[in-house]
């Protein structure tokens, strides 16, 4: 059974179809540095950041956040979308 170290939650907001693309992705890079894993000394990490907050649209986003998630996982990061 996995054992997590940190939360990040994000389901008030990851599948809110009423928020305009531009706000929920910066509220999910504004809540991601947020969290106390959070290092923009750690290059992986920033620089999936970087993807996150520079993407145009809704498949840029998802394959930034593709990388997020993988991440997360390695990192134990649970990911609250639900």
């Amino acid at each position: 059974m996995p054992h997590w170290r940190y939360t990040l939650r994000l389901a008030d907001i990851f599948h809110d179809d009423d928020i305009p693309f531009e706000r929920k992705r910066d509220e999910i890079v504004r809540r991601i540095k947020a969290q106390k894993f959070w290092n923009p000394d750690n290059f992986e990490l920033s620089d999936v950041m970087e993807g996150l907050e520079q993407a145009d649209d809704v498949p840029e986003f998802d394959e930034a956040w593709a990388d997020f998630y993988d991440y997360a996982e390695r990192e134990r990061i649970w990911v609250e979308t639900f």
